[in-house]
């Protein structure tokens, strides 16, 4: 089966294309994190899920990922990418 923890050639793993999808639905994300997957990970450029959701205009994917009872993301997670870029300067 697949690995739920592997991430792609950018340092992507499974919580970063949940928090892009099209739908904006946190049922996977909400998914992937009650099954332990790491929701914190930056990838090569410095994208949190934070980054991937911001630039998809997926506002409540946002919210619930700083959320202290959702994805309990913070500063760390607001921080300029490799190219400078903010969560909310992608958005």
């Amino acid at each position: 089966g697949a690995d739920l923890h592997s991430t792609n050639h950018f340092g992507c793993n499974a919580i970063q294309w949940a928090a892009q999808s099209d739908s904006g639905d946190l049922r996977m994300c909400r998914w992937l994190r009650d099954r332990g997957l790491d929701i914190k990970l930056l990838n090569r450029n410095g994208h949190s899920a934070v980054h991937k959701a911001a630039v998809k205009g997926n506002h409540a994917t946002c919210e619930w990922l700083l959320a202290a009872d959702g994805g309990g993301l913070s500063a760390p997670h607001l921080q300029p990418d490799g190219d400078g870029n903010t969560p909310s300067r992608m958005a």
